[in-house]
C-alpha cells in the first residue's frame, strides 16, 4: 500500500467506528530511520476522536486496528500495520503514564516525511508536547531497559515471554483494582513484549478480539486483575528443567536495539526538551538489528546511557513541565466545551465539527458554505413539512465516490424517524420521502429517503443502499444514536451474498442495456467499474465494502497501468462528458472483460451474515430518544 492508500484506508476505519481522524503517522523503523530496504515492513500511528453519542452510551473505543499480515507470523515487507488510539486514552493514559511508544507519536511530527494526514487541532498538543508528557513516569525506564536487554536474550522463550508480560504489568499497571481491561493495554503490551509466535493479536472461536499468549486465548474483555492471576499460575506450572531451559537459546538483536533507542530517546528529550527523527542515533540502531556489534558491547552502551539518564531525570528541568490539567483541557476543547461545560467558541469547533449536526462530516471541508447551507436548510423544511426528525442524512452515488460530473446532482439520502406514537397505529403508513428534484443556487438537489424501521429492515437484509449511505464521506446530518449503532453491527448483519448478487445483477443489466462497448457513456462505464470493484472487494474481503472509489481501487489487486488508466476515465467523467460516448483506455476494457468472465464463472462462494442483531432493540433505542430532539 502506498502512503496515500494507507492514509485512506485509516480515515475509513475511523468511519466505520464513527469516529473522525486527527492524526497519522509513519512509525517504527520508518520513522525512527532504521528501515532495512527490502526487509521493513511499514508501521503507522495516529489518534481519532470517538463521537460524543460513543462516549455518551459508554461505548467509545480506546483503539483501532489493520493488519495486511496474520496474527501469527512475523510481518514481511509490503505489510502494513495501523494502529490507532482514541485522543483521550493517549492523553489520558498513555501519555500521562510516560509510555514510550506515546512518546514516540508525539515528537513524530519532527519527521515531515512521515506525517501523513494532521488536523489543525494537533498543533495545539504539538507546539507543547511537555505538558502533556509525564517524564516522572518514565522512571520505570532504567528497569525497563535493563529487563529488555537481559529478558531479550534468555533462552527458553515461552517462560521468557510471560515473564517479559508479567513485569510489563508490574511496572506500567500495577494496581490491578483500577478497573482496567486487557483491552486496555494491549497495544502498548504488543508493542514491548510481542513475539510473532508466543505473544501475538488473535480472535476467539467466535472472532471476538483476543491476546494470544503461548497458545492460550485471553479476550480483551478480560480485567487486568483475572489476566494477572492467570499469568502467575503459567509462571508457576513451568518446571526446574524449563527454567534451566531459559539459558539454551539465541539473541533477539531486534529487541536489543529497541533497548538502546528507548534509553537513547530519554537522554534525548532530558537533554534537550525533545526527540528529533530521524534518530541522530539511526546507523549504531541498524548495526544491532543486524548482529554487527557483541552482546557485552550492547550491554555497556545500555548500562552507560541509562546512569546519564538517571541522573538526568533528578537534574533536568523539562521532566517539572508536566502539567496535568493540561491534557484534560484539550480533550474538552476538541469537543469544544470548557470544564465548566459550555461552548468553547473556539478553532476547536471548525476543525473538528463538534456541534451534533457536524460530527464526524469529514469530506465536506471543500465544499462552499453556502453550498452546504441549502442543504441543511432543505432538510430542515423536509422535518417541518413531514413532522420528523431526519437521524441521518449524507451524499449518495457518484459525489460520494469521488468522481462527481460538473452537472452530478446532489443526491442526498436519509433516514428519518416519527414521534414515538406514529407507529402505534394499525394502518399502514407511507414510509418513503421523495422531496422531488429541486433546483438550487448549488445545482440540483435530490432528497430521498426511508422511515426508521423500514431502512432497519433493508439493513438488517443486506440492502446495498443503505449500508453504501453508512460509508458515505460526505454525511450532512446525524442525529441521536442511529448512525454510531448501524456502523457498530454492519459487519455482523451484512450478508455478502447478498452483496454479491445485488451488484452481479447491477453489471449484467447494464451489459444487457449496452451490449456494444463503442455505444457506452462515461457515466456507463464508471458505473460498471465501480460495481466490478465492489465484487473484487467481496471476493477479497467479504465484508462491506468501502463506498469510495479510490479505496476500492486502492485494495484491488491491479496494476499502476490500470489505476492510471481508471484515472484518465475519472477525469473524463468529472469534467463533464457523461452524456456522449466515450472509449476508455484498453486496459480498463480488459479489466471489465477478465473480471466479468471471471465472476460468471461462479467460483467464488460468498459467505451468509456473521451473526443476528437486534433491530428492534436499536428501534427502541431511537425512539427512546426522541424527546431529546
Amino acid at each position: 500500500m502506498k502512503k496515500d492508500e494507507v492514509c485512506a484506508k485509516a480515515h475509513a476505519m475511523c468511519r466505520e467506528h464513527a469516529c473522525r481522524l486527527l492524526y497519522l503517522a509513519c512509525f517504527g523503523s520508518t520513522l525512527y530511520g532504521t528501515a532495512i530496504p527490502g526487509k521493513s515492513d511499514l508501521d503507522c500511528k495516529g489518534v481519532f476522536l470517538p463521537s460524543p453519542q460513543s462516549l455518551a452510551l459508554g461505548r467509545a473505543q480506546t483503539s483501532l486496528r489493520f493488519s495486511t499480515g496474520d496474527a501469527v507470523s512475523r510481518n514481511s515487507a509490503g505489510d502494513v500495520d495501523i494502529d490507532l488510539w482514541s485522543l483521550q486514552y493517549w492523553l489520558l493514559k498513555l501519555l500521562a503514564s510516560g509510555d514510550t511508544g506515546a512518546m514516540d507519536l508525539l515528537y513524530s511530527s519532527s519527521h515531515s516525511g512521515c506525517v501523513l494526514y494532521k488536523s489543525a487541532f494537533m498543533d495545539e498538543i504539538f507546539a507543547e508536547p511537555l505538558k502533556v508528557l509525564n517524564l516522572a513516569g518514565g522512571r520505570s525506564y532504567v528497569g525497563y531497559c535493563l529487563g529488555q536487554a537481559e529478558r531479550y536474550c534468555l533462552k527458553g522463550e515461552r517462560l521468557g515471554v510471560l515473564k517479559r508480560v508479567r513485569q510489563w504489568l508490574d511496572e506500567r499497571h500495577s494496581d490491578l483494582d483500577s478497573g482496567f481491561r486487557l483491552q486496555d493495554v494491549f497495544l502498548g503490551m504488543l508493542q514491548d513484549c510481542g513475539h510473532a509466535e508466543y505473544c501475538h493479536a488473535g480472535t476467539s472461536a467466535d472472532g471476538i478480539p483476543a491476546l494470544v499468549l503461548n497458545g492460550k486465548i485471553h479476550l480483551e474483555s478480560m480485567p487486568l486483575k483475572e489476566f494477572s492471576q492467570r499469568l502467575d499460575r503459567e509462571i508457576a506450572g513451568y518446571g526446574e528443567r524449563a527454567r534451566r531451559a531459559e539459558d539454551s537459546g539465541g539473541l533477539d538483536y531486534k529487541a536489543l536495539s529497541h533497548s538502546v533507542r528507548v534509553v537513547s530517546e530519554m537522554q534525548e528529550i532530558l537533554t534537550t526538551g525533545r526527540i528529533v527523527f530521524p534518530l541522530a542515533c539511526a546507523e549504531e540502531l541498524r548495526s544491532i538489528r543486524q548482529g554487527r556489534l557483541s552482546k557485552p558491547a550492547i550491554d555497556a552502551l545500555i548500562r552507560k546511557r541509562l546512569v546519564v539518564a538517571e541522573k538526568l531525570q533528578d537534574e533536568s528541568p523539562f521532566g517539572r513541565e508536566y502539567d496535568p490539567a493540561r491534557a484534560p483541557a484539550l480533550v474538552l476543547k476538541a469537543y469544544g466545551l470548557q470544564e465548566d461545560g459550555k461552548a468553547y467558541g473556539g478553532p476547536a469547533e471548525a476543525v473538528l465539527g463538534a456541534s451534533p449536526n457536524a460530527a464526524g462530516q469529514a469530506g465536506l471541508d471543500d465544499l462552499p458554505a453556502g453550498l452546504l447551507r441549502q442543504i441543511q436548510d432543505r432538510l430542515d423544511a423536509v422535518e417541518r413539512e413531514r413532522h420528523v426528525r431526519i437521524l441521518y442524512a449524507c451524499e449518495s452515488g457518484s459525489r460520494a465516490w469521488g468522481c462527481p460530473s460538473k452537472d452530478s446532482d446532489w443526491d442526498v439520502r436519509i433516514v428519518y424517524m416519527h414521534e414515538p406514537d406514529w407507529y402505534l397505529d394499525v394502518a399502514e403508513k407511507e414510509d418513503v420521502i421523495d422531496a422531488g428534484i429541486e433546483k438550487g443556487d448549488g445545482g440540483v438537489f435530490d432528497i430521498s429517503g426511508w422511515d426508521l424501521r423500514k431502512a432497519l429492515r433493508l439493513y438488517g437484509g443486506s440492502n446495498a443502499a443503505i449500508h453504501e449511505w453508512l460509508g458515505s464521506p460526505l454525511v450532512y446530518r446525524r442525529q441521536g444514536p442511529l448512525l454510531e449503532l448501524l456502523r457498530k453491527h454492519a459487519s455482523t448483519v451484512f450478508a455478502p451474498i447478498a452483496g454479491w448478487h445485488h451488484y452481479r445483477s447491477l453489471v449484467a443489466g447494464m451489459l444487457q442495456k449496452d451490449p456494444d462497448p463503442r455505444a457506452r457513456t462515461v457515466k456507463r462505464w464508471m458505473y460498471i467499474l465501480r460495481s466490478l470493484l465492489v465484487l473484487c472487494w467481496l471476493e477479497r474481503h467479504e465484508e462491506v465494502p468501502p463506498m469510495t472509489l479510490p479505496e476500492l481501487l486502492a485494495q484491488a489487486e491491479v496494476d499502476a497501468s490500470l489505476k492510471a488508466s481508471v484515472d484518465e476515465l475519472v477525469q473524463a467523467k468529472m469534467a463533464g462528458a457523461e452524456a456522449g460516448t466515450f472509449a476508455p483506455a484498453s486496459a480498463v476494457q480488459d479489466f471489465i472483460g477478465m473480471t466479468w468472465e471471471r465472476i460468471q464463472s461462479g467460483g467464488f462462494k460468498p459467505a451468509p451474515a456473521k451473526g443476528h442483531v437486534d433491530l428492534g432493540q436499536i428501534f427502541r433505542t431511537c425512539l427512546r430518544a426522541w424527546p431529546a430532539f
